[in-house]
């Protein structure tokens, strides 16, 4: 089984915000820390698409959920992941392909605390 590893780091907003360039205003200055969530990707047999939650990279798995159809309606500690999923199916040809092909299970994790202002939603999509 094929292993994938990614991480990004978190953030901090020292002047402005992301979102600002939604109105315009792109002056926005931030800082990596050291504060990281990530994925580990493995292939599965077509139609397996499993989420997982560890407790930390190397932890025990906290939650996991199996869907049969990335359709599916995920619990909501999988929402965000299954839905930027779904819209991947959505508008790439190329995905529909591969995941028609092949299923996968997704083993999510990260140190950033939750409610923390250091950007953790939009590391976990």
């Amino acid at each position: 089984m094929s292993l994938f590893r990614l991480t990004v780091p978190a953030r901090i907003n020292i002047l402005g915000n992301p979102s600002d360039g939604n109105e315009g205003d792109f002056a926005t200055l931030t800082a990596a820390v050291e504060l990281r969530a990530g994925v580990l990707a493995r292939r599965a047999p077509a139609g397996h698409y499993q989420f997982d939650w560890l407790a930390a990279e190397s932890g025990p798995v906290q939650e996991s959920v199996t869907l049969n159809t990335l359709n599916e309606m995920p619990p909501t500690r999988f929402f965000l992941q299954a839905a930027s999923l779904a819209q991947l199916w959505q508008h790439s040809p190329e995905w529909q392909q591969k995941v028609s092909h092949h299923g996968f299970q997704l083993s999510f994790w990260t140190d950033v605390p939750r409610q923390s202002g250091l950007g953790g939603s939009s590391l976990l999509v």
